[in-house]
């Protein structure tokens, strides 16, 4: 094509910042299609546009840095493995021109090592330079329901402010229905950026579900009755102690919910003393101004969330910010996608004849997430044992 011989033929230190690529695509695919016409016929080869496509996919989806759903976004190509991470994933367009420039940097070098090995001298145009060019694009590309870090912070800091109005509170029943409806919101709102938790039935873990000593729970859901999508996952230590306090708090609320609604403390009397309650005993009610208990479903806090704190993201959107930021902040694909139960047949992390190590995965899962939520501004908050007469 005339119009890329033209530009190549410019020389780089002379010429303008212009816009290369203005005209309709298939103008540049029949030049390129050219190009690879040549090659084929001077080196007896059998490159086509779409073998270049696949290639650069593969090469980039097992590149440093990258795993199969930037790749995804990168190329434009959909993957199978690829598609239920991807719906959570969103990254930079910043972060992924920075990803595609070094590895294609990368590749040319490598080309040019091996052409070197053969004898051949390396053509100039196959050298990138360490140049960083402006940003062009600005943005995210991927999932819409990525929360940004700052829309995370100002809801976690007014569910923050919201506690501490109501420690101040004189005791009364109105202070007591406040106290338990908000520390209950915001100890499900923490276990859900703590753990990418999909709250189908109950917003949090039943108490037989976790250990303390390693942090480590078991989660199944939107699981089948072969339990094959239940996993393992970590748990910060920040969450295990707002879960801690939340228990004491349902513990010190349990002889006035005696006098409120008998159902509710049976049920929850048998939670906290039963060491291995049922998985179906409600843990997260709110309580009404009459005094009765209502049982919440998931959908219901973070109707809450929306209406009272003003975070207009659906139930999900934790899943979408924990793992686009692990992937972002270099964590191991391979790790998030254990932690949040993204697998098909043959990759289980938790099958029989995985290799994965639990402590490994801990270790790597707590390295990325901790910081995150350390930065976020995550914080215990206490209920009745602590401002309660």
């Amino acid at each position: 094509d005339d119009y890329i011989k033209s530009v190549v033929k410019k020389d780089p230190k002379k010429a303008e910042a212009v816009e290369l690529f203005l005209a309709h695509p298939a103008r540049y695919e029949r030049a390129l299609q050219k190009i690879i016409d040549q090659l084929n016929e001077q080196r007896k080869t059998r490159i086509t546009l779409k073998r270049i496509e696949l290639f650069m996919h593969a090469y980039l989806s097992k590149a440093e840095g990258v795993d199969l759903t930037t790749a995804m976004l990168l190329t434009g190509r959909d993957d199978f493995l690829g598609m239920p991470p991807l719906h959570y994933t969103a990254i930079p367009v910043k972060k992924l021109q920075k990803l595609y420039f070094a590895h294609c940097r990368e590749l040319m070098l490598n080309v040019t090592n091996e052409m070197a090995s053969q004898g051949n001298a390396p053509n100039r145009y196959l050298t990138l330079s360490e140049t960083e060019y402006p940003d062009v694009w600005q943005g995210m590309a991927g999932t819409f329901y990525r929360p940004r870090r700052k829309t995370v912070r100002r809801m976690i800091g007014r569910l923050q402010k919201r506690m501490s109005e109501i420690y101040h509170m004189k005791p009364n029943v109105y202070k007591l229905l406040l106290m338990h409806n908000n520390i209950m919101r915001y100890t499900a709102v923490l276990f859900a950026f703590s753990t990418g938790f999909r709250a189908v039935r109950s917003p949090l873990l039943p108490p037989s579900q976790i250990d303390d000593a390693t942090g480590f729970a078991v989660i199944s859901d939107k699981d089948g009755i072969d339990y094959y999508n239940a996993r393992i996952v970590w748990l910060p230590p920040i969450c295990i102690q707002q879960y801690r306090i939340y228990l004491e708090h349902l513990a010190c609320m349990l002889p006035r919910l005696e006098h409120l609604d008998i159902n509710a403390f049976n049920a929850l009397r048998h939670l906290l003393e039963n060491p291995r309650p049922s998985d179906k005993t409600p843990l997260f009610f709110f309580l009404r101004m009459d005094g009765r208990t209502t049982t919440l479903r998931p959908i219901d806090i973070w109707k809450e969330i929306r209406q009272r704190v003003r975070y207009d993201l659906p139930s999900n959107a934790s899943r979408h910010y924990l793992r686009s930021n692990l992937l972002e902040s270099g964590c191991p694909p391979e790790m998030i996608a254990a932690f949040m139960g993204h697998w098909e047949r043959g990759e289980e992390p938790w099958g029989k004849y995985s290799a994965l190590s639990p402590l490994q995965y801990a270790e790597t899962i707590a390295a990325h997430l901790v910081p995150l939520l350390d930065e976020d501004g995550w914080k215990p908050m206490y209920g009745m044992q602590k401002y309660w007469p």
